[in-house]
Parts: C-alpha cells; structure tokens; sequence
C-alpha cells in the first residue's frame, strides 16, 4: 500500500514539476567576442591610441604613465526581456610586470570609437591616433572628447581580479551580470568596460591579447528567454498633480474598492498591484464636500494588461473657467497615462532613469536647459505630455536645470538636484502647480517635483535666481580672454554688461558636479578669474552669475 502511495506521490510530483523543470533547462549559454577595443595612452594632447593593434593595455609604467584598456562585446543577439544568469570575461595576460595586482572592470557611460591606428609589437607606447580612435582625452579623435580625461566611467568596480604573471584571467560577478541585463534591457546604454590596473605605483602594466590578437577576448553568458504570464497582476503608481485648491486630497477607487485614501496635491502611491486583463471601473472623487454640494468624482473604464506597470497622473482642475484656461483650453480634471512604466533604472545600479510630465496647466510647453552640456535635455514639452524615459548615470554632485517656457524663451527658475540618491531607481519628474497663481484662485506655485517608485515625493530645490530671458543671455557680447602672469593662470571676461557688483563662479565638472566656488568684483566690466590650482588637469564648464544673468563657458586645465 504505501509503496503504491509513495509512487502516486512521486507521479504527482513529476508531473507538476516537469514543466518548470523545462522552463528551467532553457538556459543558453552564447560566447561573445568584441565588437571593438583599445587602449587610453595618458598624454596631454590626446594624440595616441592603438585601435588595430594587437594588444590592449592598463597600469602604469616605467616612467609614470597610466595605461587604461577599453572593451566592448554586442549583445543584440540575446532576445530583450531575458534574464541574464552569468558572466564571465576572459582575457590573456601576454606580459605582465609588478607582480600582483588589482585589476577592475567599470562600466563606461559614453561612447567612443577604435580606429584603424597600429602601434606594432610591444605595442605599450602606443602610435599615432587615427580617425575615430578613443585616446586619453577623445571618445573619437580628433572631435568629441571625454568629459574627464582618461575615460568617463562608473566610480564603483563592476568585477576585480588579481593578474600576477601571464595566463588567463578571468572576471564575474553580480555587478557583471547587471551590466550585461541592462545592456540588453537598453542597448543604446552599451559602451562596454574600462580596465583599470594598479595605477598608484611605477611598473604595474599589464599587457593583455586584443581581438585582433591571438587569444581574442571573450565573454560568455548564460541566460533564460522571457515567458509570459497572463495572471500576472499589474502594477500602479497613482500621481496627485491636480492643482485645483478644492481638491487637496483625493481617494481613489478600483471597481469600489479603496486603493488611496486622502491622496494629497503633489502627492503619489507606492506601485500597487491591481488586477490585469479585466475591465475595470477607475473611480476618482475629492475627499470632503465641495463648496457644500456633493464630492467631485470622476468615473473612468480602464484596463491593464499583465505584468507591466503604470504611473497614472490626476490633472486639471474642476471648474477651467474659473481658472486661467487661456494658454491650455482642456484643463478639466482627467487622467493621464504613463504605459510601460519602470519600477526601477534599465541600467542597475548605477543609473537613474527619469520620465518627465508637464502638468503646469497655465504654461503652454517647457524647454528643460542644462548649463553644464549646453544643450535642451528636453524640449516642447506641452501640457499634459510625457517624454520618453533617459538613462543616466547616477553619479554624485548637483545638476542644475534651467526650465523655460517654450514659445518666449523666457526662464521660469533654475533648479538644482542630486541624481546619486536615486541610483538603481525609475523617477518621475513632474511640472506642478500654477506660473500666475493671482490668476488662478491662489493656487500654489509652480514647481518640479520627482516622484520615487515608493511613493515618496520630493521637491527639486529651486536656485534663489531673478527670472531671466536665456536667448538673451546666451546672445550677450561677452569676451574671454586668457592672461599668463608669474603667479598663476587668469581667466579674463569682458562685456558691456557686467556692474561692479560681486560674482558668483562655479566650476563644474561635466557631469555637473559643482566643485568649487568662488567670488570676484568686476572692474571696469572687466571679471579676472583666477584658475583654481589645486583642480586637476581636466575639462571643467565655468559658470559666472551675478544678479540675473550668467555665462558659461568650457575651460580645459592643462
């Protein structure tokens, strides 16, 4: 009897398990080589590289130099979606010197280029840069360049491994696989890893075989395939941006059933699992009585499909002719959609992904400027639209935004952030609140807020600047001048509309992180900036304010 049991049982058990046990085995190991490598040579004109040569290189040698390798493997051939298991990289150690050492991987965060350039071997002085080529101050010589000489690249080690003498080495790890997830997830985020060897003592370079050499690099990866789920819930993050003074707070109704009680102005929920592939009643109304009648509500059919996540914005205002409806007509109470929504950043750990909303109902569209790249991050975005979702890295230090309107030009405010705190986060920056709130029933300012995936609601600090007209600025008839003298180096600005009143200059690294500040008073509409000696060699953006003007300009310390 019980072997007859015991043997129902183990049938039982074969049968429910056998089908994840073939989910499982779909595991596909695919072994890569590299789409491309090189190796940054340290100079001070950038003018070496190695992109066809036969060996890649990192460390410091003989007389002090630093020596940094580049490598980067295409993953297109792994299906988006899948899960990736493992990674491992393999190199070959062709020469090594300086005994053990340290030898880390990080991932790089812009592109760059090999070019056809051929050092021969030894190969570890490298040659002459050719066209496209990465060198120590070029992504691709001789035009864009790295916004830090010697590489722009995640501070943290994605993988280290001690190389002694020469031999295979090899690297893997948990960070290792969370690049390569994220460089399937998004592939314009691929620019694969920087080696780095000891680079504080003499003598540590370490000479490893290119992909064009005789032990190529590889790296191999496991990974499952997607499935799909069709009972898997969805999930929500519902936005209060409604700047109606009447609708502080709000609850918020599934098919009658509570999911958001008291939801107030600039405020968000959590992501909340909420059933999928069904049509479901969304229901909407204000938390107490409005002017004595009955509760404003607002009654919507939705529905949402599987596994996939949501960020749904309440915007408007109840009654649009008593609010100023002259720059955006349909500014009535509604609900607005982010589909495809991300609960946490594409580019793990070390990224931040941001979705931007223009909810503003009295600006007409929004240009965002950043001063430290000299360019619109975004542009025209209109009243009630989203952006698409932009990766970048989370690294630390306060990046300023200029918003402005789109049409005139004119400047709203500047803000300044810290993307670092939400590394290996989804945010969502959404534009609140009224520009004229005199003419809006004294509703609260304008304003930018980040919605975090946990329902936290943070504002983005404001810069204490008078508004400004940026096209204006940016046109100002300003001379830069550079003047040696025996002490030090000077920065000379000069333009007919500077006043002798004190200064603010800034000096910024590319990533916008501020990281010295100084004072100056004009003479004679004339600002002498002395460069800062203990910044090191690199490229800086420079940043002069006073009052209600400010002009920017790319200093390279050399």
């Amino acid at each position: 009897m019980h072997t007859h049991y015991n043997r129902l049982i183990g049938l039982l058990i074969f049968c429910v398990l056998c089908p994840f046990s073939r989910l499982l085995s779909q595991s596909t190991t695919i072994t890569l080589k590299p789409i491309q490598d090189n190796t940054l040579y340290q100079t001070s004109d950038g003018s070496l590289s190695n992109g066809a040569g036969d060996y890649i290189f990192c460390g410091k040698t003989a007389v002090g130099l630093i020596r940094r390798a580049l490598i980067q493997f295409d993953l297109s051939a792994i299906p988006v979606g899948s899960k990736i298991e493992s990674v491992t990289l393999t190199l070959q150690v062709s020469n090594a010197v300086g005994g053990a050492r340290a030898t880390t991987l990080h991932r790089v965060v812009r592109n760059w280029g090999e070019g056809s350039s051929d050092a021969l071997a030894p190969g570890g002085m490298g040659t002459a840069a050719a066209a496209g080529d990465a060198t120590w101050l070029h992504t691709s010589y001789s035009g864009e360049l790295w916004y830090t000489p010697g590489g722009d690249f995640l501070p943290f080690a994605s993988a280290t491994t001690n190389i002694d003498n020469d031999g295979t080495y090899t690297w893997s790890s948990d960070l290792l696989k969370e690049d390569a997830q994220a460089w399937v997830n998004s592939s314009e985020l691929n620019f694969g890893w920087i080696i780095i060897g000891d680079e504080t003592t003499e003598k540590t370079a370490k000479r490893f075989d290119s992909r064009e050499g005789n032990n190529a690099p590889t790296l191999a990866i496991r990974y499952s395939k997607p499935t799909t789920d069709s009972r898997l819930p969805a999930k929500v993050q519902f936005i209060h941006n409604a700047a109606d003074p009447l609708i502080e707070k709000l609850h918020v109704l599934l098919n009658e059933q509570l999911i958001a009680s008291g939801l107030p102005f600039r405020g968000a929920t959590p992501f909340i699992d909420v059933p999928s592939n069904k049509n479901l009643t969304l229901i909407i109304t204000s938390s107490r009585n409005v002017s004595g009648q009955r509760r404003a509500q607002v009654s919507l059919p939705i529905r949402f499909e599987a596994g996939k996540s949501y960020v749904l914005f309440i915007n408007g205002v109840l009654s649009p002719n008593s609010f100023d409806n002259r720059v955006n007509q349909n500014i009535k109470i509604n609900l607005y959609s982010l589909p495809n929504a991300r609960t946490t950043s594409q580019g793990g750990k070390g990224y931040v992904d941001i979705v931007a909303f223009q909810g503003a109902t009295d600006v007409p569209a929004i240009d965002v400027f950043m001063p430290q790249l000299q360019q619109n991050v975004v542009e025209k975005l209109d009243y009630t639209k989203l952006t698409d979702y932009v990766s970048l890295p989370a690294l630390a230090g306060r990046i300023q935004m200029d918003v402005a309107t789109t049409q005139q030009g004119t400047k709203i405010a500047s803000y300044v952030g810290d993307l670092s705190i939400y590394a290996g986060q989804a945010i969502t920056i959404f534009a609140s609140g009224f520009l004229q709130p005199a003419n809006n029933r004294s509703g609260l300012p304008f304003g930018l807020f980040i919605a975090q995936p946990n329902g936290k609601v943070v504002p983005i600090e404001r810069l204490n600047m008078v508004a400004e007209n940026r096209n204006d600025v940016l046109k100002d008839s300003i001379r830069v001048g550079v003047v040696l003298n025996s002490a030090n180096e000077v920065i000379t600005i000069s333009s007919e509309t500077w006043t002798e009143e004190q200064v603010q200059i800034s000096w910024c690294d590319l990533h916008g992180r501020v990281l010295k500040v100084q004072g100056a008073v004009p003479f004679q509409q004339t600002i002498a900036i002395e460069v800062p000696c203990d910044l090191p060699k690199a490229q800086y953006w420079m940043i002069v304010r006073q009052k209600n003007k400010y002009f920017t300009k790319q200093v390279v310390l050399q």
